[in-house]
């Protein structure tokens, strides 16, 4: 795994094309390169390599003191698993943030933080006024949020990152599969919702 200092057009072609196999999108249209590449040059952009050929990526911000926010992440299916848990770990080893936080509606992001975090609210612990405040800071705090659950419906206007034609990722723990129905049915699943994940580091 290396850091990109600079991202090129043929660093930027590589993530989107990553972007597209991980996701499982038919065509890649205007929208999704460009929200790509947004992403991709809005944050510390990390590559991970198999013979020489980039085959996954992860996006980190800092957006307070103390925190990472996972801004992105995506592999070619093919590519090693549990891939994106090694680059993720491996940052956060180096940069040892109090909390790191991020959103996504997918099932295995949520497994990712409960292996690389010592507690993730909401899933082990309910979302506090401390928790809110930290979302605000950071400028997450949507106003559509539940604050019980920290889920937005709808934040994903064109519905889920994933291909909806590959169904919804289950995992296979049912702590998270029971978690993420109950917050997250699949109709609103379906239709974009997101959900904020906050995980405490050493023990807070």
């Amino acid at each position: 795994m290396e850091k990109v200092d600079k991202v090129d057009n043929e660093i930027e072609l590589a993530c989107i094309a990553i972007a597209a196999l991980g996701f499982g999108v038919d065509k890649i249209t205007e929208g999704f390169y460009r929200d790509v590449a947004e992403h991709i040059r809005g944050g510390e952009l990390y590559l991970a390599f198999e013979n020489s050929e980039p085959v996954a990526f992860r996006i980190i911000s800092r957006k307070v003191e103390g925190v990472v926010y996972l801004a992105g992440a995506a592999k070619k299916p093919n590519s090693k698993r549990h891939l994106i848990r090694e680059m993720t770990g491996q940052i956060l080893e180096k940069e040892n943030p109090q909390s790191v936080i991020t959103r996504t509606g997918n099932d295995y992001v949520l497994e990712e933080m409960m292996y690389l975090t010592s507690k993730v609210v909401p899933i082990e612990k309910e979302a506090s006024e401390e928790t809110i405040e930290l979302l605000a800071k950071c400028g997450l705090a949507d106003k559509r949020m539940r604050r019980e659950s920290l889920v937005t419906p709808g934040y994903y206007e064109n519905g889920p990152m994933i291909n909806s034609k590959l169904g919804r990722p289950q995992s296979k723990d049912p702590r998270v599969v029971d978690f993420m129905r109950k917050v997250m049915p699949d109709e609103e699943y379906f239709r974009g919702a997101a959900i904020i994940l906050v995980g405490r580091r050493g023990g807070l």
